[in-house]
Protein backbone atom coordinates (compact mmCIF):
# COMPACT_ATOMS: atom_id res chain seq x y z
CA UNK A 1 0.00 0.00 0.00
CA UNK A 2 1.01 3.44 -0.65
CA UNK A 3 1.01 6.59 1.60
CA UNK A 4 2.15 9.95 1.49
CA UNK A 5 3.12 11.34 4.63
CA UNK A 6 3.88 15.06 5.36
CA UNK A 7 6.37 15.60 8.20
CA UNK A 8 7.09 18.58 9.96
CA UNK A 9 9.66 19.22 12.32
CA UNK A 10 8.70 20.00 16.33
CA UNK A 11 10.79 23.08 18.00
CA UNK A 12 12.77 20.26 19.56
CA UNK A 13 13.16 18.58 16.27
CA UNK A 14 14.50 21.72 14.75
CA UNK A 15 16.67 22.77 17.86
CA UNK A 16 18.75 19.40 17.02
CA UNK A 17 18.69 20.15 13.19
CA UNK A 18 22.16 19.05 12.84
CA UNK A 19 21.21 15.50 13.04
CA UNK A 20 18.11 15.65 10.81
CA UNK A 21 19.68 13.54 7.98
CA UNK A 22 21.02 10.97 10.81
CA UNK A 23 17.01 10.95 11.87
CA UNK A 24 16.07 10.50 8.88
CA UNK A 25 18.05 7.50 8.21
CA UNK A 26 16.55 6.16 11.48
CA UNK A 27 13.35 6.69 10.29
CA UNK A 28 13.93 4.66 7.14
CA UNK A 29 15.06 1.66 9.14
CA UNK A 30 12.36 1.99 11.84
CA UNK A 31 10.36 1.85 8.02
CA UNK A 32 12.00 -1.21 6.99
CA UNK A 33 10.95 -2.94 10.57
CA UNK A 34 7.77 -2.40 9.43
CA UNK A 35 7.90 -3.95 6.39
CA UNK A 36 7.89 -0.51 4.27
CA UNK A 37 10.57 1.06 2.36
CA UNK A 38 10.87 5.15 1.66
CA UNK A 39 10.08 5.64 -2.45
CA UNK A 40 10.74 9.11 -2.30
CA UNK A 41 11.79 11.05 0.39
CA UNK A 42 11.86 14.88 -0.32
CA UNK A 43 12.91 18.42 1.22
CA UNK A 44 10.84 21.19 1.43
CA UNK A 45 10.87 25.10 2.09
CA UNK A 46 7.52 25.91 3.24
CA UNK A 47 4.67 24.94 5.71
CA UNK A 48 5.71 21.22 4.96
CA UNK A 49 9.47 20.19 5.83
CA UNK A 50 9.58 16.77 4.68
CA UNK A 51 7.09 14.74 2.12
CA UNK A 52 7.78 11.19 1.93
CA UNK A 53 6.21 8.61 -0.14
CA UNK A 54 6.21 5.24 1.33
CA UNK A 55 5.39 1.48 0.56
CA UNK A 56 4.33 -0.40 3.44
CA UNK A 57 2.32 -3.97 3.28
CA UNK A 58 -1.12 -2.47 5.37
CA UNK A 59 -2.70 0.38 7.34
CA UNK A 60 -1.92 -0.86 10.65
CA UNK A 61 2.08 -0.98 9.54
CA UNK A 62 2.12 2.96 8.44
CA UNK A 63 0.22 3.60 11.69
CA UNK A 64 2.52 2.39 13.29
CA UNK A 65 5.29 4.03 12.15
CA UNK A 66 4.00 7.38 12.23
CA UNK A 67 3.22 6.47 15.52
CA UNK A 68 6.72 5.21 16.41
CA UNK A 69 8.24 8.77 14.53
CA UNK A 70 5.85 10.88 16.56
CA UNK A 71 6.78 9.00 20.08
CA UNK A 72 10.15 11.03 20.16
CA UNK A 73 8.29 14.40 19.97
CA UNK A 74 10.56 15.91 17.48
CA UNK A 75 8.10 15.24 14.52
CA UNK A 76 4.08 15.64 13.73
CA UNK A 77 2.97 14.06 10.74
CA UNK A 78 0.20 13.67 8.56
CA UNK A 79 -0.46 10.93 6.69
CA UNK A 80 -2.13 10.16 3.01
CA UNK A 81 -3.52 6.80 1.27
CA UNK A 82 -2.06 7.13 -2.23
CA UNK A 83 -3.81 5.05 -5.10
CA UNK A 84 -2.34 4.26 -8.92
CA UNK A 85 -4.29 4.95 -11.68
CA UNK A 86 -5.80 1.59 -12.08
CA UNK A 87 -6.41 1.49 -8.49
CA UNK A 88 -8.71 4.50 -8.32
CA UNK A 89 -10.60 3.72 -11.72
CA UNK A 90 -11.62 0.32 -9.27
CA UNK A 91 -12.93 2.48 -6.59
CA UNK A 92 -15.08 4.73 -9.22
CA UNK A 93 -16.59 1.81 -10.99
CA UNK A 94 -17.34 0.56 -6.99
CA UNK A 95 -18.79 3.67 -6.36
CA UNK A 96 -21.31 4.09 -9.18
CA UNK A 97 -23.52 1.12 -7.64
CA UNK A 98 -22.92 2.67 -4.07
CA UNK A 99 -24.12 5.90 -4.95
CA UNK A 100 -27.34 4.64 -6.90
CA UNK A 101 -28.43 2.51 -3.15
CA UNK A 102 -27.47 5.99 -1.30
CA UNK A 103 -30.09 7.63 -3.81
CA UNK A 104 -32.61 5.19 -3.37
CA UNK A 105 -32.36 5.12 0.07
CA UNK A 106 -33.64 8.76 0.19
CA UNK A 107 -30.81 10.86 -0.19
CA UNK A 108 -32.79 12.59 -2.94
CA UNK A 109 -31.66 13.73 -6.49
CA UNK A 110 -28.38 15.59 -6.44
CA UNK A 111 -29.76 17.94 -9.20
CA UNK A 112 -32.88 18.91 -7.47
Amino acid sequence: MRYIVFINWTQSGLADFEDSLKRIEAMANALEQAGGRFEIVGHCLGEIDLVATIDVPSGHDVAAFVVALGSRGSVRTVTLQAFETAEMRDILQRSGPLAKAYLRGGAGNPND
